[in-house]
């Protein structure tokens, strides 16, 4: 949704844009659940196709035959080298989320330690490749499949990667980074960076935005979790255990969350499953936080 809102700016702007993503059923990626507000190319994949040199080949493909100006990529993880590679002799603008190349590991430079616990780690990919590649051979179990699977396509352990992610970076006509503190981080190895949020459109929510929440008719309190539950930096493990400890001394709301739906094991717990983009703005407006 991201890359629709800030892709629908440009085009406000006066921009002709069209949006490139990859489907592939087994990962679950280019599900298209509504009409977007430009034209959109899907790019199908089977099973056998699902490697570097196939992916590559269609999005050239893909691309020339709409002949841009320019390229944004957006959210690829560790395809980027990979796919700027695709695109040689378009200028890619590289829009990077949280700290996605810098950290292979969960894009936020957050690293276990001995104590069951997490610390910043000060190492960036770019700068301290044998770092990161050791400490995902110490702790890449510890990423969602998602995760791991990805890694393993993009080869982020193999010797040639590190230059070639360097080589993306320093040759990009700009990087887009969500804040100052990010844009910081990359100065080092690239030429320009510009600070640019994701753009948010509020007119998603007007239509419910007198709706009462659900509080208003029963005196429950309703949380909201729309994200991915197996992921551990998403959250969802820290926000269960508080509840299950807010459980014990009051029993006056609900924790609902936008994932498959099945039986609850707690009382205060309720899965709704997977919600659209048009579905979400109503629970947000029934739900208290």
């Amino acid at each position: 949704m991201h890359t629709v809102e800030l892709a629908r700016f440009l085009q406000e702007a006066g921009y002709a844009v069209r949006l490139f993503a990859p489907r592939y059923a087994p990962w679950q990626i280019g599900r298209v659940d509504a009409d977007c507000p430009f034209p959109v190319t899907l790019i199908p994949f089977t099973g056998e196709e699902w490697n570097r040199a196939v992916i590559k080949r269609k999005l050239r493909e893909a691309v020339t035959s709409f002949g841009p100006e320019a390229v944004i990529l957006t959210d690829t993880w560790n395809m980027r080298p990979h796919l700027t590679e695709a695109l040689a002799g378009y200028p890619v603008f590289q829009r990077l989320q949280a700290q996605e190349c810098l950290c292979p590991l969960n894009n936020l430079r957050l690293r276990p330690t001995a104590q069951q616990g997490w610390t910043l780690c000060p190492h960036r990919q770019p700068a301290a490749a044998e770092e990161c590649r050791t400490c995902l051979r110490q702790h890449g179990s510890l990423s969602g499949d998602l995760h791991r699977a990805e890694r393993e396509l993009a080869g982020v352990e193999e010797p040639g990667y590190a230059g070639k992610l360097r080589d993306v970076f320093r040759h990009s006509p700009a990087l887009l980074t969500l804040n100052p503190d990010i844009a910081d981080l990359w100065r080092p190895f690239c030429n320009r960076v510009e600070v640019v949020p994701w753009g948010m459109d509020p007119a998603r929510f007007a239509a419910t935005a007198k709706e009462p929440p659900l509080s208003a008719t029963d005196g429950r309190l309703r949380l909201l979790f729309a994200g991915l539950t197996n992921e551990f930096f998403k959250g969802f493990p820290v926000l269960r255990e508080a509840c299950r400890q807010l459980w014990q001394r009051r029993q006056d709301f609900e924790l609902i969350v936008t994932d498959e739906e099945r039986p609850a094991e707690e009382p205060f717990l309720r899965f709704i499953g997977w919600q659209s983009q048009q579905q979400l703005p109503r629970w947000y407006a029934r739900c208290d936080v």
